[in-house]
């Protein structure tokens, strides 16, 4: 069974660094600008965008869009998260489309279905079992965690402790 690793947040290459985790190279950069699998490295240079040029295109656009278009910071100049020195600046872009300007909603609705079935009927790789859409897996892991909670690593349980123990806070953990 392949293991499917995903990444919400820097947070996330954070916790993997703790845990002695590594990326899959092509995934980030170090700050020197070479292929990293090192989580650690990856923080203190940069993410890449999937998908080669296109995923960099489309990146771009959202940049553009998220960034130039509201005024707000783009590309180098956007605060990292972990810099509490400074206020955080983030930019947004909603776009809303009225399908039916487009196609009546139920031919819409069964085409996106139909759309859905073939991607999910593609061919796998060897070890893969399911094929999932974008979001999906963040849907289902909410789900999971909604009914089940969060899992967290001893590690980071180590960690929470610790800082418990020296802001003198009583935890259960």
């Amino acid at each position: 069974m392949a293991v499917i690793l995903t990444l919400d947040s820097p947070d996330d290459l954070e916790a993997l660094g703790r845990q002695g985790q590594k990326i899959p190279l092509g995934w980030a950069l170090d700050a020197q600008g070479r292929p990293t699998d090192d989580p650690r490295a990856a923080l203190k240079g940069t993410l890449l965008p999937i998908g080669g040029p296109k995923g960099y295109g489309i990146a771009l656009v959202n940049d553009a869009l998220a960034g130039v278009l509201t005024g707000s910071p783009f590309g180098p100049a956007i605060p990292s998260l972990h810099d509490l020195s400074r206020r955080s600046a983030v930019g947004f872009f909603f776009q809303a489309l009225d399908v039916t300007a487009f196609a009546e909603r139920a031919e819409f609705e069964a085409r996106m279905q139909q759309m859905l079935a073939t991607i999910r009927g593609s061919a796998r790789a060897e070890g893969v079992e399911r094929i999932y859409v974008p979001g999906e897996i963040e849907w289902e892991k909410e789900r999971e965690r909604e009914a089940h909670g969060v899992p967290v690593s001893e590690a980071v349980l180590d960690e929470l402790r610790k800082l418990a123990k020296e802001l003198g806070v009583a935890i259960d953990l």
